[in-house]
């Protein structure tokens, strides 16, 4: 029989997956998603950073800065995912980034060459 943990791990694959289909078919879902992710790490690092720093002043900076990199990180990724070109062209990145890494190592090869 498959163990208790298998199957909880396939569940939650299951799910992971649907609310990935979820996302791209849905921006209400992303938006939530994104909400209930970003609250949910906010939460993880001061638990993290509590343990760690033992002055106020750390502690402040530390987590004001993974706040606004967290909320910049959102924002970033709901706007680019948002637009009407990247839904119907989801592999459009994979092949720009592939690109620019195909480029950054053909200039890398001529300036070892000079």
């Amino acid at each position: 029989m498959i163990s208790k943990n298998l199957k909880n791990r396939i569940y939650t694959t299951a799910a992971l997956f649907a609310l990935l289909y979820l996302i791209f078919i849905y921006e209400i879902v992303l938006v939530y998603s994104l909400i209930i992710l970003s609250v949910l790490s906010i939460i993880e690092f001061l638990n993290l950073t509590k343990k760690i720093f033992k002055s106020k002043l750390n502690f402040f900076l530390i987590n004001s800065l993974f706040f606004f990199y967290t909320l910049i990180f959102c924002s970033i990724f709901f706007f680019l995912t948002a637009s009407y070109w990247i839904k119907n062209y989801p592999l459009y990145y994979f092949n720009w980034m592939h690109s620019i890494r195909y480029w950054r190592l053909y200039f890398w090869k001529i300036i070892q060459r000079a």
